[in-house]
C-alpha cells in the first residue's frame, strides 16, 4: 500500500491538522492527523477531514458520513454537530437551499493563516487570519462560559447607537458645538452617514489587518501613521492599552462608521439610563473620525480642547458635557 500525507489547516502553534490516505489494492482509507513542525505525528483520528482549526488548539472536523465533530489539542472527541453553516465575515451564519440566515455556535478560530478550508470567508483561497470582524460579548449569546449579565457590552453599545441616530436628527445644538467647526457637513448628512451600512466589533480579538484602518488619499495624521505599523487591530489594541475604540478613517464612501471597542470601556447599561449616555458619546466620537477623516488632535483642535494625542477622551467628555448636557462623565468601569 502507499500512503499521501496532505496538511490542511494551520494551528495556533504553527502546527498542522491534515490527512493521511492509503490505497490499499484500489481501495481507499484515510484518517485525520495532526502534526508537529518537523512532521511527527502527535495523534490520529481515521474517517474524518479537518475543517476548521480552532483557538483552544482543537479542530473541528467532518466525517465520512458527513457528520461534525469538535475535538481538543490531543484529538479527544469532545462535541458534535448537527451541521456547519456557512459564516460570512462578520460572523453571521448561513444555511443553503434556500439561503437563509440561522442561529449558529460561535466559533473562535485559531488565529493562524489557515484556520478554514478555502483560507477565508469569500473561500477563495487566499489565506487570512480569522477573524476579522469578531462580535462583543453578548448576554444573548449562550456559547459564553461563564455567561455575563445583560446588558453585554453588545447589547449596550448597539442600544446606544440606535439612541444615537434619533438623538443627532433632532440635536439643537449639534450644528454649533460640532459640525461647524470642524467642517462644512450638519447634522442632517451625519445622520445619512450614521444610517450606512457598517459595523460595531470587538477590536481586542480583531485579527483585520491595521493598514486597512487608513484609507489611502485622505487619511490624516497621527491615528494611521500609528496604527499602519501594527499587524492587526487586536495588536494595536494590546500595545495601546487605556484605548477604548479605534475606527476606519474616513469611511468608503456609502458606508458608515466601522468602529472596533475594547468592550471594557463600553458602559454596561441601557441607552436609557444616564451611564448609557456616555456610551453615545462615545460612539459620536468615534463616527466623528469616520465621517471627516481627521484624527483625534484634529479633532481636539478644533473643538478648542488641549491637544493631547495620548490622552483623547476629552473629545467623548465634550461630547457627553457640551452636547448631551449630562455633568457625570464615564461609567466607572
Amino acid at each position: 500500500s502507499t500512503s499521501v500525507i496532505t496538511p490542511i489547516l494551520q494551528a495556533e502553534d504553527g502546527s498542522y491538522f491534515g490527512t493521511e490516505t492509503w490505497n490499499v489494492v484500489n481501495s481507499y482509507y484515510s484518517s485525520m492527523q495532526a502534526f508537529d513542525l518537523s512532521g511527527n505525528v502527535k495523534w490520529s483520528v481515521p474517517g474524518f477531514t479537518p475543517v476548521i482549526a480552532t483557538s483552544d488548539g482543537g479542530v473541528i472536523a467532518k466525517s465520512t458520513t458527513g457528520e461534525y465533530e469538535t475535538f481538543d489539542q490531543n484529538g479527544v472527541a469532545n462535541g458534535m454537530m448537527a451541521s456547519l453553516p456557512t459564516y460570512s465575515w462578520v460572523a453571521n451564519a448561513y444555511q443553503d437551499g434556500p439561503l437563509n440566515q440561522v442561529a449558529a455556535p460561535t466559533i473562535n478560530f485559531a488565529p493562524s493563516f489557515l484556520a478554514m478550508l478555502g483560507g477565508n470567508d469569500s473561500l477563495n483561497g487566499s489565506s487570512v487570519q480569522q477573524t476579522w470582524f469578531p462580535r462583543l460579548p453578548s448576554c444573548n449569546d449562550k456559547n459564553l462560559n461563564p455567561p455575563i449579565a445583560c446588558p453585554g457590552p453588545d447589547d449596550a453599545i448597539h442600544s446606544a447607537f440606535t439612541a444615537l441616530k434619533s438623538f443627532v436628527i433632532s440635536c439643537q445644538s449639534c450644528n454649533s458645538l460640532v459640525f461647524q467647526l470642524l467642517g462644512t457637513a450638519n447634522q442632517k448628512e451625519f445622520y445619512e452617514f450614521l444610517s450606512l451600512p457598517g459595523g460595531i466589533y470587538d477590536g481586542t480579538r480583531s485579527n483585520y489587518p491595521a493598514k486597512n484602518m487608513c484609507n489611502w488619499g485622505t487619511w490624516d495624521g497621527f491615528m494611521c501613521s500609528d496604527i499602519f505599523n501594527k499587524e492587526t487591530v487586536a495588536n494595536w489594541f494590546s500595545e495601546n492599552l487605556g484605548r477604548s475604540a479605534t475606527t476606519v478613517m474616513p469611511s468608503p464612501a456609502k458606508q458608515g462608521p466601522t468602529i472596533f471597542f475594547d468592550p471594557y470601556f463600553i458602559c454596561k447599561e441601557n441607552s436609557a439610563s444616564n451611564t448609557g449616555i456616555w456610551n453615545q458619546a462615545l460612539l459620536f466620537h468615534e463616527a466623528l473620525h469616520g465621517f471627516y477623516g481627521l484624527n483625534d488632535t484634529s479633532i481636539q483642535s478644533a473643538l478648542g480642547l488641549t491637544v493631547d494625542p495620548d490622552n483623547t477622551s476629552n473629545i467623548t467628555d465634550y461630547l457627553d458635557q457640551k452636547v448631551f448636557n449630562r455633568t457625570n462623565l464615564g461609567c466607572g468601569n
